[in-house]
């Protein structure tokens, strides 16, 4: 085994970006333009997450995307709510929820459903315990080609502190200057496609 091979997935040289909500939008805007690019497609979204994305759930309709989320049971419901009042059908959008634990039974039960995706996008609890199961798990799911987007991950043990103080300015007005703690990775400059295997957003 080479131990000197690079891991996105572990490397903490990155440092955090100075406007994180900034950053964010950057994250929200690249995903739209890799959606965009893909009519049709099968997506599978990790951690839904307690904001209404209107805009993604729209593009997803209008091209026909084959979507679905995995959450609580709370957020597949709250966001099913937010898609009627929104006006969006949901003939495509499939939500699997749980009271407890994590999306892993969704992973588990997908894949023995034999259900492939063309995009599967990993913005669910940001750490070590709950995450790297679950891109394990995932990874079964894609199909041949298929794009894998990890959304603000940096797998570092003892830190999730940070993860926390972070991500409580996600989808918020505040803003604050977080250099210098080298967890989060800045945006890279290339636009995926279904070719590129792995990509960290």
């Amino acid at each position: 085994m080479n131990i000197e091979r690079h891991d996105v997935l572990f490397d903490a040289s990155h440092p955090l970006p100075s406007n994180y909500r900034a950053h964010r939008h950057s994250v929200h805007a690249r995903l739209l333009e890799i959606l965009r690019q893909n009519p049709g497609c099968r997506f599978l979204e990790i951690g839904v997450g307690p904001t209404f994305r209107q805009e993604r759930f729209r593009t997803i309709d209008d091209l026909g995307i084959h979507y679905v989320g995995l959450d609580f049971k709370h957020v597949c419901a709250e966001r099913r709510a937010d898609l009627a009042a929104a006006g969006i059908a949901d003939r495509n959008i499939r939500f699997l929820g749980t009271h407890v634990g994590t999306y892993l039974f969704n992973l588990i039960r997908l894949a023995r459903n034999r259900e492939t995706f063309d995009i599967i996008y990993l913005d669910g609890n940001h750490s070590i315990y709950v995450d790297l199961a679950a891109a394990i798990a995932a990874v079964r799911l894609l199909k041949p080609g298929a794009l894998f987007l990890f959304d603000d991950v940096r797998f570092a043990f003892g830190k999730r502190h940070l993860i926390q103080a972070v991500a409580q300015h996600a989808d918020g007005d505040a803003t604050e200057d977080l250099r210098g703690s080298g967890q989060r990775t800045s945006r890279h400059d290339h636009h995926p496609r279904l070719s590129d295997p792995l990509v960290q957003l």
